[in-house]
């Protein structure tokens, strides 16, 4: 326990004494692998623990226990009572020990009687201390990675085996790669690894909010474990001369890292490709796949496109295409093919017009399309929308998203969107102040809205939105930007909001929007 007796001390006070301005006090240890967690929680420690509140235990001796963690849980259990609160105390290991007691602890468990501690010291202390034996350890230590598997496999095993497959997706990307939340959970739903919720009583989840999760990063180490575990799972190709998979074996999942399309030809079947991430530069896309008939995914976001893939709309059983970040101007007529498409993701492309045919793919979930200026984002006009073609909105009657469109010339949108009652965010913007009346009607009828983001067509432009009688319940998010002669008194009402944005309101003195905000629920931010 070098380097960790103050902590260890500290510990033990605050598990012994506790708090008594609480009925349950939480005490979290935090740190990145190998900072030493699991070796604060040592078994020594555990029967010390224990016996300050059993006193049996120091009678029994430590053998008598089998598994004192086990042991303290229940017995925490039956004296703890009341609602858990956020930790008390958080004991961060990240930078606990200096370089002296690190240095010291590293030679203490490379060369030891006693094997436990950090956990390159532990595997060191396991091999002849010869330099070659150590270079062999040092050239295995990244692919076989055998600490980082002993910590991740017991948790990897107890997975059920739906999670087991999202979790080793995270192979897809690249390491240290920054994967938003919606991304993760449109591909998730897109590969069908997502179980829906049915519970008698409850309102309806849909897929997406079962699949919840936040941005992420994968840890090289955590990474390499996943890798690890793909086998015939997943495919990646980052370089001209590696690849996971064998040349004679079935690809299903392809995720293919700044290397030239033409480099997997050398693969004899590529027909079973099912799902397809590119993730930088690459070339020869076009010629490849028109090979990939039964394509369900295919995400080409930042690959330098300049017009929409032809071959695209060949992909019949599409369920996922996302061709953010690329500089696509137009969408083809020929989009209606595309009818098992569940997920458009146009996001900072250079379109500005949908077809009316996008009516026609009715299993449409996310429509994404809108597009921020960054170099002025703080301008009004910094987010650009997308127009849709008159047509019948209400056939894309399984949509969820629908961001950011423009109702300018086509004022009858408004009105329509009454009509898709599951959606849970909508984005609109060019509203003028006459259409307040029928976007608050629409409103209305969108009881699982979790997101409204409403934009008026200029700096001077007033939003008119205080006709909603019952707002949406559900609604998380709000955000209006333009002028307001006072804030709508329907906000008041809004108990499951948590965030309020307000941008160029110019809301008079008399007008202060602290009376509908008091009686917000407390987590709110605006």
């Amino acid at each position: 326990m070098e380097g960790f007796e103050k902590p260890k001390q500290k510990l033990i006070k605050q598990l012994v004494e506790g708090d008594n301005s609480r009925l349950l006090t939480i005490i979290s240890l935090v740190g990145p692998g190998g900072s030493g967690k699991t070796t604060l929680k040592r078994r020594e420690l555990l029967l010390n623990m224990l016996s300050k509140f059993d006193p049996k235990v120091k009678r029994e001796g430590p053998d008598h226990h089998e598994d004192p963690e086990e042991q303290l849980g229940l017995l925490l259990e039956q004296r703890a009572s009341g609602r858990a609160k956020p930790p008390a105390h958080i004991h961060d290991l990240s930078n606990l020990l200096s370089k002296e007691d690190a240095r010291s602890l590293f030679y203490k468990k490379a060369f030891p009687d006693d094997r436990e501690g950090k956990s390159v010291g532990t595997l060191l202390a396991t091999k002849q201390s010869t330099p070659l034996e150590w270079k062999k350890l040092h050239d295995s230590l990244v692919p076989n990675l055998p600490i980082i598997s002993q910590i991740l496999q017991p948790s990897y095993e107890d997975l059920p085996s739906h999670l087991k497959t999202c979790f080793l997706y995270f192979s897809m990307f690249p390491e240290d790669y920054s994967i938003s939340r919606e991304r993760l959970i449109r591909l998730w739903v897109a590969e069908g690894f997502v179980i829906p919720e049915i519970s008698i009583g409850r309102p309806e989840k849909s897929i997406e909010e079962v699949a919840e999760v936040r941005s992420c990063r994968v840890l090289n180490l955590v990474l390499e474990f996943i890798i690890s575990k793909v086998e015939n799972f997943i495919t990646v190709s980052c370089d001209e001369n590696s690849c996971c998979s064998s040349p004679g074996e079935k690809i299903r999942r392809l995720s293919v890292h700044n290397v030239s399309m033409a480099n997997l030809s050398r693969y004899r079947d590529l027909s079973c490709i099912r799902t397809l991430l590119v993730c930088g530069q690459t070339s020869s896309l076009s010629e490849l796949l028109n090979t990939f008939t039964f394509l369900k995914v295919l995400d080409l976001q930042g690959v330098p496109l300049e017009d929409f893939p032809s071959y695209v709309v060949g992909l019949t059983l599409l369920r996922y295409l996302c061709l953010r970040e690329t500089n696509v101007r137009t969408v083809p007529k020929s989009i209606k093919k595309l009818g098992f498409l569940e997920t458009l993701d146009l996001k900072q492309t250079k379109v500005t017009k949908l077809p009316a045919q996008i009516y026609a793919l009715h299993n449409l979930r996310h429509l994404l399309v809108y597009c921020y200026d960054v170099p002025n984002y703080v301008t009004f006009g910094a987010a650009r929308g997308v127009k849709v073609s008159v047509g019948n909105i209400a056939a894309l009657c399984c949509i969820q998203k629908l961001s950011l469109i423009t109702v300018k010339n086509n004022r009858k949108i408004i009105s329509d969107l009454g009509e898709l009652k599951g959606l849970r965010k909508l984005g609109l913007t060019d509203l003028e102040r006459k259409d307040g009346r029928d976007l608050c009607r629409s409103i209305q009828k969108m009881q699982k809205l979790s997101t409204l983001d409403v934009r008026s067509t200029s700096e001077e432009e007033f939003l008119d939105l205080d006709h909603e009688e019952f707002p949406p319940n559900y609604l998380q998010r709000l955000y209006l930007k333009g002028r307001l002669e006072w804030l709508p008194k329907w906000i008041s009402q809004l108990h499951s909001v948590a965030k309020i944005g307000l941008k160029w309101s110019k809301l008079n003195a008399n007008e202060s929007p602290l009376e509908a905000l008091q009686a917000l629920p407390t987590r709110s931010r605006s």
